[in-house]
């Protein structure tokens, strides 16, 4: 495993994008991730990550092919980083996908999704949306 994993301790804000940069993949298991901001900063500068299920992101990274996602499983883990490491070809593949992935992510794409959304439940529920036109107006 020590040829193919570098355990790092805390490392610095201006430091963490270099980091990122400079390795093929970013491993973040969690018991709970809440909105993981490691794995969408690993993301957004094109490192593919191996994440656990509960980090609340392993069916858009494994859906999008950025990366694997494991079990939190230690033996698991470790299978799955000797079989990147020994097969290349995936990680072009998860570089394809982090791409993919990432731009799914970017704020714009993210935003418009939420105004879809929110317009198909008003819609189906025959809610129309607050306007604001009334303000101002004396027969209110």
């Amino acid at each position: 495993m020590h040829d193919y994993v570098k355990m790092i301790g805390s490392i610095s804000e201006e430091d963490k994008s270099s980091l990122l940069i400079q390795h093929d993949y970013l491993c973040f298991l969690s018991r709970w991730g809440g909105p993981p901001r490691p794995i969408r900063e690993a993301l957004s500068v094109g490192t593919a990550v191996i994440i656990s299920w509960e980090t609340n992101m392993g069916e858009l990274v494994k859906n999008e092919g950025a990366g694997e996602v494991v079990s939190l499983d230690s033996s698991e883990l470790a299978r799955m980083i000797v079989n990147i490491a020994r097969n290349k070809n995936v990680i072009s593949k998860h570089k394809v996908g982090v791409n993919r992935l990432a731009d799914l992510l970017n704020w714009g794409n993210v935003s418009k999704t939420y105004v879809k959304s929110y317009n198909t439940i008003l819609q189906s529920s025959n809610v129309s949306c607050y306007r604001g036109d009334h303000i101002g107006n004396s027969t209110d």
